[in-house]
């Protein structure tokens, strides 16, 4: 349904050029939910201005359900941006408009008319669980109840992909759970595939079927949740962290082993195997097992005792389906 290839985009600023994205490829499936990860300065910002078809990019292309949409304008770009729908931080809702007439909005600029336009809205608030908030204004919903009109609207056009720009971040953590439950009901229900922007990796968690993580506007992970935890780079760090104060410094002559396992594996008794290798007890440091997109993930650390066959135990663990490397050992938590 998306696909981004060899995108680039470029910025003069204070008289030099400024690359704030740089050769981004990535593609995301028919009713996938793929999630856009990165600090601030990442180039997050810039990708969904791009995609959303708001910038030009400098280079590269952006496919949308078959079609190059970047080098679009005119009539035709607004035809491709309303198959776009747009959720955004806040719900930047109308404050003079009610709850019906903020999710009648797009549908007015596009020409529909009165009836049909106000009974498509109606439909789409009962969709989000609004029902019976038609003539609410925003000052009188809650913060989750504001996003859920601002997910109708971005619903009004009939849009093939919907593109949410930190969902959630704005909201406690129940309407966050209601949010993000909504966002995964309404894709099931319509088809949509959707691309969501966020820095909380609680969101991928809960949400999202595939990540990408976004450096310096390069892509640097990109893939299903459970490829990328399994490949064990920086997300798997930060999607399956180990409990700090869990953590136990060596004793002299130890040596500390991380054991990354996904799926089926997450059953197997590597500790129990460990220490049958190194013929005697094998401490855990710390453990961590996470639900993604699924399927459970666990991540553990053990200490091997002076002495102990590291390359023995490390083999065959590997060979039962776990991901084994060595931490850094000054490391309080990865």
């Amino acid at each position: 349904m998306i696909t981004v290839s060899h995108l680039s985009k470029e910025f003069v600023s204070a008289g030099r050029n400024v690359r704030a994205l740089d050769d981004v490829s990535l593609s995301v499936a028919d009713a996938e939910i793929h999630g856009i990860v990165g600090q601030s300065g990442a180039g997050k910002s810039t990708l969904v201005r791009c995609l959303t078809l708001l910038e030009t990019p400098s280079s590269g292309t952006v496919t949308i359900d078959g079609a190059d949409v970047a080098g679009l304008s005119g009539a035709e770009l607004q035809n491709a941006r309303r198959s776009i729908g747009l959720v955004f931080q806040h719900a930047n809702l109308f404050d003079a408009r009610t709850a019906l007439d903020n999710v009648a909005y797009p549908l007015e600029i596009a020409g529909v008319k009165r009836a049909e336009r106000r009974a498509r809205a109606a439909e789409l608030l009962e969709l989000v669980g609004l029902k019976g908030t038609e003539s609410a204004y925003p000052a009188q919903l809650s913060g989750g109840q504001k996003q859920r009109v601002g997910i109708a609207r971005a619903l009004a056009a009939d849009p093939k992909v919907l593109l949410c720009d930190e969902p959630t971040s704005a909201l406690d953590p129940n309407s966050t759970a209601e949010v993000l439950q909504l966002i995964r009901d309404v894709r099931d229900r319509l088809g949509l595939t959707v691309l969501v922007i966020t820095h909380e990796m609680s969101v991928v968690k809960t949400l999202c079927d595939s990540v990408s993580l976004l450096q310096s506007g390069t892509i640097v992970e990109t893939g299903s949740v459970e490829n990328v935890v399994a490949a064990n780079g920086q997300l798997t760090r930060q999607l399956v962290p180990l409990p700090a104060l869990a953590l136990t410094p060596l004793r002299a002559g130890e040596t500390a082993l991380d054991i990354l396992a996904v799926g089926e594996a997450v059953d197997r008794p590597f500790v129990a195997e460990a220490s049958r290798i190194v013929g005697s007890d094998v401490a855990v440091l710390a453990g961590s097992i996470e639900t993604l997109a699924g399927g459970r993930v666990s991540r553990l650390r053990v200490a091997l005792p002076a002495g102990a066959d590291v390359a023995a135990v490390k083999s065959t663990l590997v060979s039962q389906g776990a991901q084994v490397s060595d931490p850094v050992v000054s490391e309080v938590a990865a």
